[in-house]
């Protein structure tokens, strides 16, 4: 339960050592429509709690230089008025040692690293949204979705992709994946196998979420995702990359994909991550 005084901010304190992550957590948090303040190690983290408590929620790995997270979560402890914070660890699966000294010490919830985005925005909204007053705060949230009511149109996906072998496994995948989400009634699929044609059907209408490779024959990199999102800057786009490269998942976030999916490793799982997301985030639109 969230005390009264974390119900009354909109801050998240951030902190972790690796650039990428608090990239991309920063991201996540702030689409969550928070304000984000980072630190990149449990000194830094600790001097900004200490010389302002107002935060609704504390997110830090429990392995940082200067201060370990175990130690900042027992100074954390040692002072009422950052006792009452909510504490989220992100730690490595092997940390286990320490993992239980942070779950004796106050943490109300646990991310394993690695982490996929709905992992870190469904333990944020756990912890975040325990209370009525929260839903003043703007951000995307689950609507139709709650209800189990399954939407009446078909949901339009465009696929461009030029790899036939490729987008085979992504439609083969992205149908099992939606059958398994009982909102949706039905889906249609349409590829393109330049981003030029993927452009012309973004302008007619037809789409309501984009599953993007980024290197295409006439646009490659994130050059292809900020032209779809400057045709159309409110349709859910699911990059899908060859590169298992976390500082490229993290820069095409931040430009405004939804999520990202790696090459090869586009199993049912991730896709109905990735998919749902998407499908939450279209229902919100205006114009669905």
């Amino acid at each position: 339960m969230l005390n009264q005084q974390s119900k009354n901010t909109n801050r998240v304190l951030i902190a972790d050592d690796d650039p990428v992550i608090l990239d991309v957590v920063q991201t996540l948090v702030e689409r969550e429509g928070y304000e984000a303040v980072t630190a990149q190690n449990g000194r830094e983290a600790y001097r900004i709690l200490h010389q302002d408590s107002d935060f609704r929620a504390v997110i830090f790995d429990m392995v940082m230089p200067h201060l370990e997270g175990s130690d900042l979560l027992h100074q954390m402890q040692t002072e009422k008025r950052l006792s009452r914070i909510p504490v989220i660890i992100m730690s490595s699966s092997d940390d286990l040692q320490m993992l239980s000294k942070g779950i004796g010490a106050g943490v109300v919830a646990f991310v394993p690293k690695p982490f996929t985005p709905d992992q870190m925005r469904n333990v944020l909204r756990l912890v975040t949204l325990g209370d009525s007053e929260s839903s003043k705060i703007s951000r995307t949230r689950i609507n139709t979705m709650a209800t189990g009511k399954p939407i009446a149109r078909t949901i339009k996906v465009l696929l461009v992709e030029d790899n036939p072998g490729e987008a085979i496994v992504v439609e083969s995948v992205l149908l099992k994946a939606a059958a398994k989400i009982p909102q949706l009634s039905s889906v249609a699929i349409s590829r393109a196998e330049l981003l030029s044609g993927g452009v012309e059907q973004i302008l007619a209408g037809n789409v309501d979420i984009v599953f993007l490779d980024l290197c295409l024959p006439d646009s490659e990199g994130l050059d292809t995702l900020k032209r779809v999102l400057e045709v159309d800057p409110g349709v859910p786009v699911v990059v899908l990359t060859g590169l298992d490269d976390r500082d490229y998942a993290s820069q095409a976030m931040k430009l405004g994909a939804q999520d990202y999916l790696v090459k090869g490793q586009v199993d049912e799982p991730n896709m109905i991550r990735a998919f749902r997301y998407a499908f939450e985030v279209r229902q919100e639109s205006p114009r669905f």
